[in-house]
């Protein structure tokens, strides 16, 4: 596989028939690479190479030995960026939502209007586009602020679309601030408690060590 193809869909699909190999290689060839590595500071016309989910190599003139060779010319390779805070359940809330002239008149949007009628599958829906979004404009991990879980299902949606997406991502469960909900958070997310969320804490970390369920810290 030569570099000159890479943007052909055999490329594509060798990435993607190979994307459960864990010795998985690809070769980025000729980016701009910005190493976070005071040694090594920012290399161009460089290469980067990955096997599975680690970087092995980064450097001129690297090796493709077995590696499917990605044409990064023109591009910048840089670590993925953290996202702090995001609400990710109002993702699909972006076309529709009428202008608003203060907090009050969103809070009276969202929180007390739309939020009160989500059922599990629209708090997935709308963290899986938020989580595909972040990947795309070069985020790769995210804290969702979710303070719609208003049951253990509704969060357990929501994480379910950051492990679909691939992204690295805690999940920061809160109780909805207007409507009907089962009233059991926080209380749920303390160990040993047989109320869900406690339960699927610890069953998410052994499963899924790229993904977190947390409560956030609340404002004075």
């Amino acid at each position: 596989m030569t570099a000159s193809g890479t943007t052909s869909p055999a490329v594509l699909d060798q990435l993607q028939r190979r994307s459960t190999d864990p010795k998985r290689r690809i070769l980025f060839v000729g980016a701009t690479i910005v190493t976070m590595d005071s040694g090594l500071g920012v290399l161009h016309d460089a290469d980067l190479l990955v096997e599975g989910d680690t970087i092995m190599a980064v450097g001129p003139g690297l090796s493709p030995q077995s590696a499917v060779v990605v044409d990064a010319r023109g591009t910048i390779l840089a670590p993925g960026f953290v996202d702090t805070h995001r609400h990710a359940w109002e993702t699909q809330l972006r076309r529709i939502m009428p202008d608003v002239d203060d907090l009050g008149a969103y809070v009276m949007s969202t929180l007390a209007g739309y939020a009160t009628v989500y059922r599990p599958h629209d708090m997935y829906v709308g963290t899986r586009l938020a989580a595909l979004t972040a990947i795309d404009s070069g985020i790769t991990t995210m804290l969702d602020f979710s303070h719609n879980s208003r049951t253990a299902e509704h969060s357990d949606a929501a994480i379910q679309a950051l492990i679909d997406t691939g992204i690295r991502g805690v999940h920061a469960a809160m109780g909805p601030h207007f409507g009907d909900w089962d009233k059991r958070w926080p209380d749920d997310l303390t160990p040993g408690s047989d109320l869900g969320r406690a339960d699927r804490a610890a069953h998410l970390r052994r499963r899924e060590p790229l993904r977190e369920l947390r409560q956030p810290a609340e404002g004075p």
